[in-house]
């Protein structure tokens, strides 16, 4: 398989998946819903995996998808989705058997793979801002304002790495739990597109 650079010379993070093919391949949520299913099981049957998804989309109990509901999805994942996957080598698929398998390459998708809620500040930002408060109040302990000119150097530097350490296991915890492939329902992806077809 060969490595693909974009034309800004971006390495992709490993051999045969670039930034690109991974954005394109999770741009759409049917297929976040195929990832997030395989990277659960590794294998499936095309019926029971159009009626999880179905599940997911309408927010209901698999046993509660219709007929008509699954019908739609198995049709959008067996003619368009699926084969695309198997064409960029993330799945096997076999429409005549109706089977779908994970292949390495879908593995290789989970360091893209965090869903970033639309109304969710970055951590880069929060981080950043948690180093402005503290810059803050060390230039005010600093020029002698009280309470603050009580606080040793010391002090300040343990509340900096304690806020930074408390920052880092939040960021931890919060990217778990926004994460394709884990167990039960995949993350929201709400303010994202429609599955459509």
């Amino acid at each position: 398989m060969s490595t693909q650079t974009s034309l800004t010379d971006e390495k992709p993070v490993d051999a045969g998946v670039s930034r690109d093919d991974a954005f394109e391949m999770l741009s759409n949520t049917r297929r976040r819903y195929v990832v997030h299913y395989l990277e659960g099981g590794g294998t499936a049957d095309l019926g029971d995996l159009s009626r999880q998804v179905a599940a997911w989309e309408n927010g209901i109990d698999r046993r509660e998808v219709t007929s008509d509901q699954r019908k739609r999805v198995y049709t959008a994942l067996r003619q368009s989705h699926l084969p695309r996957m198997d064409r960029t080598e993330f799945v096997e698929f076999d429409p005549d058997r109706g089977e779908v398998e994970a292949t390495d390459r879908l593995e290789d998708l989970t360091v893209y793979m965090q869903v970033v809620p639309d109304d969710e500040i970055p951590w880069s930002v929060f981080n950043g801002g948690v180093a402005l408060v503290l810059a803050g109040l060390m230039a005010v302990g600093a020029t002698g304002v009280p309470p603050f000119e009580m606080v040793p150097g010391y002090a300040w530097a343990i509340a900096a790495m304690g806020a930074f350490f408390l920052a880092s296991v939040a960021q931890y915890l919060h990217e778990c739990r926004h994460r394709l492939g884990g167990e039960g329902l995949p993350p929201s992806t709400e303010g994202h597109e429609p599955a459509g077809d």
